[in-house]
């Protein structure tokens, strides 16, 4: 079994982000996001930010996932391993989020 075989599909349907077989990512995605597909087969999704600034806050949505792992930087060189299973437990200054979408089933990963 090659990695292409065990991909799945990704796309932003409505205000949904979900995978192929009906499982949603991410729940209520903000109107500010589009989304653009990558010459690699992922999904890119890119905020319209509403001015120029170095910082920019946006709800990106609801996880819609049962258990995740989030590596978040707590020191300028240093991440730490945060679990959890609801938005609210996510870190700030999280690297990435790897997802388990079903108990026992698909992963995804969001950068």
């Amino acid at each position: 079994m090659t990695a292409d075989s065990c991909a799945l599909e990704v796309s932003l349907t409505g205000c949904n982000l979900e995978l192929g077989g009906g499982h949603q990512l991410l729940r209520k995605v903000s109107k500010a996001f589009s989304a653009r597909y990558s010459e690699s087969g992922g999904l890119v999704l890119s905020l319209r930010a509403k001015s120029a600034s170095s910082v920019q806050e946006e709800v990106l949505g609801q996880l819609g996932c049962s258990r995740f792992l989030a590596a978040s930087r707590v020191k300028l060189w240093w991440m730490v391993p945060v679990w959890g299973t609801t938005g609210s437990e996510v870190p700030p200054e999280t690297q990435f989020l790897l997802l388990e979408v079903a108990a026992g089933g698909a992963h995804a990963i969001i950068l």
